[in-house]
């Protein structure tokens, strides 16, 4: 798959699977929560945590623990 800016990567998962925080939470959980939402969606969009990290602008090592991490929990 092509790389993909964020804009589009976010564009692309919210068509396939809508989020929205629905409920009043503390913010760390709801932070947690989207950040969760965006990583296995941008993992299932792009397979790989390299181009998971290039397209949210972290490093590799950061989307590897991130991915492994919801993924574990999922």
């Amino acid at each position: 798959m092509e790389d993909l800016s964020l804009t589009e990567l976010v564009e692309h998962t919210e068509k396939e699977k809508p989020f929205y925080l629905n409920k009043i939470m503390p913010l760390k959980e709801a932070l947690e929560e989207t950040e969760k939402q965006l990583i296995l969606n941008a993992y299932q969009s792009l397979n790989s945590s390299y181009k998971v990290a290039k397209a949210l602008n972290i490093s590799q090592s950061a989307a590897h623990r991130k991915i492994q991490k919801y993924y574990k929990g999922k």
